[in-house]
């Protein structure tokens, strides 16, 4: 093709923001003209010569990543207002569990485990099916 560089996918950081850069610049996404700019930008070392079709591949790959960044920005808000509200249950919950233990009668915010529980017998607690026991004597060579 006669080209001092490799024509590669975008790849590298140095791409990446340039690429995000290009895309965020043109209001109408032109590969043709987005890759004729790109070519002012190539170093040859971070930044290397892109074809067309290597930036309209990238962009499926770009608008997909764009789509996590907004929906964990949209999210952060959220975030903060779930551990607000979590930490003044938690700060509720404590209060009531001292009293509970301090009155002799338990928290009832410990859990046991499902062995515990059929030990003491709880009404509540269903029994895991049985399972049939493997035949190991058929495995054993001379026995």
């Amino acid at each position: 093709m006669g080209t001092p560089a490799p024509l590669l996918s975008v790849y590298g950081e140095d791409e990446f923001r340039l690429f995000d850069r290009l895309v965020r610049k043109h209001a109408r996404l032109d590969f043709d003209a987005m890759a004729l700019e790109w070519c002012d930008e190539v170093n040859g070392v971070t930044i290397f010569p892109k074809l067309p079709v290597y930036l309209r591949m990238h962009h499926t790959v770009w608008q997909r990543n764009e789509r996590a960044r907004q929906a964990v920005e949209t999210a952060a808000a959220g975030e903060v207002e779930l551990a607000r509200i979590s930490a003044e249950t938690l700060q509720q919950l404590m209060p009531a569990a001292a009293q509970a233990a301090a009155a002799g009668g338990g928290s009832g915010l410990v859990m046991c485990s499902d062995r515990q529980a059929r030990r003491r017998g709880d009404a509540g607690h269903r029994r895991a099916p049985e399972r049939p026991q493997k035949n190991n004597r058929a495995q054993r060579p001379g026995a």
